[in-house]
């Protein structure tokens, strides 16, 4: 005698499809253009970032219905066989972001915005000194002193996931923040006297203070907009 089965018990069909929480790193809302624009900004590159990034733009879209513009900001560069997609595409579905690279990124338009000082840090350079010497002295252009501050905080953060705490301990510390805006200030009084702001033989009777104040002759290069040669022209005791 065959014995009988228990009749399967028959589920309504799932429907609904449950959405787990995300949280984007940044939303802005561009009020002009009438859009949104998504920055995610990633230490290390993520295999799942594409679908990650559509997931955001559906939800926005869901959300605002505006058009939706993404960028990934990828601070530190990946080991050489990382492929770093721009898109998402399975099937039918192809999504594109941009994607910026700021080991690849010109320092120059990063120091000229003081928002972007601390990215600044995580540029591209051949000479890390160089590099962490011009974003002091653009710092030091700041002039509200709890943003400069903030700014000096935030490239530390940033500059570690580069540099070794010597060299950043060396370059970005409020004290020589301090002494540079200290510069600055000659330089402001000096143009009005038609002595430093453009003019060679003032830039050089500024060496010996900044020696004396414990400045290096590189760094002196750097502040002064000077050769080397020239600051070793001008004696300790002029």
């Amino acid at each position: 005698m065959v014995p009988r089965l228990p009749r399967p018990i028959c589920h309504p069909p799932q429907t609904e499809l449950p959405i787990e929480p995300i949280r984007a790193d940044s939303v802005v809302f561009l009020q002009i253009e009438n859009a949104i624009l998504h920055l995610e900004f990633q230490t290390r590159y993520d295999v799942d970032l594409p679908l990650r990034m559509l997931d955001y733009s559906v939800r926005l879209y869901r959300k605002y219905r505006l058009p939706i513009v993404q960028g990934v900001v990828l601070l530190c560069e990946p080991s050489a066989d990382t492929v770093i997609e721009t898109a998402f595409e399975v099937g039918e579905t192809l999504h594109h972001y941009r994607v910026v690279k700021l080991w690849e990124e010109s320092p120059g338009n990063f120091l000229q915005e003081p928002t972007l000082l601390p990215l600044a840090t995580l540029t591209c350079t051949e000479d890390p000194e160089q590099l962490l010497a011009q974003v002091a002295q653009a710092i030091t252009a700041v002039e509200n002193r709890a943003q400069r501050l903030n700014i000096l905080a935030c490239g530390k953060v940033l500059g570690g996931l580069r540099f070794k705490e010597r060299l950043l301990d060396r370059w970005l510390k409020e004290d020589v923040v301090q002494e540079s805006v200290i510069y600055q200030r000659w330089v402001r009084e000096g143009a009005a006297k038609g002595k430093l702001e453009g003019k060679l033989e003032g830039k050089l009777e500024a060496v010996p203070a900044l020696r004396a104040r414990g400045f290096a002759e590189e760094e002196i290069t750097v502040i002064l907009g000077l050769t080397l040669e020239q600051i070793q022209s001008v004696r300790s005791d002029t």
